[in-house]
């Protein structure tokens, strides 16, 4: 019965509802859970964190009770959670590496978590952004001193220099929006879908499917239409009204 009631204090400590215990567990009843369950805390993911650093770092399961005493965790949580705690020592030495970087004045980098992920035994997952992500997370919630800072961005001249970039960001979209205008004035189509357009193939190294991949798309479409359709002299075309919007499937066919 011991085994059971500890169970179903580990469920309330994630968060599940007495009906939801009572249905789980079998032989407890919604009496006992409202006798012996209304103190029971549920442990944040911060917490559970916190412990998992403390058990890295050589602390015992006593010794993790009383130093996050009042935060749901028991002597059995430990048990059920940091049995194998020694596979996420490789993680848990990463984030301390990350608090400590992010933890200057001048933050840290992706670049630089990136860096410290490429020396460590995680170095698989240096391109992964969903796992530098992560780690940063729980960096954060570990210590919310952590800054996390663009690397574009000057420590010394964070002002000027996020200024400057939102200039230049302004400046390429209205150029592009120029641009974009000029090509639908010119080929009669529409500036939404030219506009797309010139931001993808200008941006093609940030998506999977490669620059030569989409420029043989293009090219196959291109010598289909020149075989199908009456090509006519390129010339500038009367300003037609081209502020409407293209549909999903216009913009993103080609």
């Amino acid at each position: 019965m011991y085994e059971l009631q500890e169970k179903a204090r580990l469920l309330r400590q994630k968060g599940y509802t007495y009906p939801q215990i009572v249905e789980e567990l079998p032989g407890i009843t919604p009496d006992w859970c409202k006798k012996n369950l209304s103190s029971v805390v549920k442990v944040s993911c911060e917490n559970t964190d916190k412990a998992i650093c403390m058990r890295v770092s050589g602390s015992t399961y006593n010794e993790i009770v009383k130093a996050l005493s009042g935060s749901g965790i028991t002597e059995h949580w430990c048990k059920t959670h940091l049995k194998e705690v020694q596979k996420n020592k490789p993680e848990a030495d990463l984030i301390r590496l990350i608090i400590k970087e992010a933890t200057k004045p001048e933050g840290v980098t992706n670049y630089t978590i990136k860096g410290l992920v490429m020396n460590s035994s995680k170095s698989d997952k240096a391109d992964d952004f969903t796992y530098i992500s992560a780690l940063k997370k729980k960096a954060k919630r570990l210590d919310e001193k952590c800054l996390f800072r663009p690397s574009w961005l000057s420590p010394k001249q964070a002002l000027a220099s996020r200024d400057s970039m939102y200039d230049k960001a302004n400046t390429i979209f209205e150029r592009l929006q120029e641009l974009a205008l000029e090509h639908a004035i010119q080929f009669d189509v529409t500036q939404q879908s030219a506009l797309m357009e010139i931001v993808n193939l200008s941006n093609a190294w940030l998506y999977e499917e490669s620059i030569e991949r989409r420029l043989e798309r293009h090219n196959n479409v291109t010598k289909i239409l020149i075989d199908q359709v009456v090509q006519t002299e390129t010339g500038k075309i009367a300003p037609q009204d081209i502020s409407c919007e293209d549909s999903f499937y216009d913009t993103h066919c080609i």
